[in-house]
């Protein structure tokens, strides 16, 4: 069984957050062993180059990868899965 692998991304604080859930998702799982997966956590800050930049150096092509971005909504108080991110064309804060 090939052993697959999950990069979990989490980003900064920012608009002046103390803190960023996303952050504190990644920082918590990065201690733990999930039977059977290599688990890769990354805390980017909340700039789009930077992820841009991360993206750029996944291998895209690997069939047991898995890359999934956390984010926080201060707006809400449960989990929700994002269908599609339209941040980049219509964010309200720059970086």
């Amino acid at each position: 069984m090939a052993v697959k692998r999950v990069i979990l991304v989490g980003f900064e604080p920012f608009l002046g957050f103390s803190a960023n859930s996303s952050q504190t998702v990644v920082n918590e799982l990065k201690t733990r062993a999930i039977p059977h997966i290599q688990l890769a956590c990354k805390v980017l800050p909340v700039e789009y180059d930077q992820t841009v930049a991360f993206a750029e150096t996944i291998d895209w092509r690997d069939e047991n990868l898995a890359v999934v971005l956390l984010g926080m909504n201060s707006r809400i108080d449960y989990i929700a899965l994002e269908q599609r991110a339209l941040n980049r064309q219509h964010s309200v804060h720059a970086d």
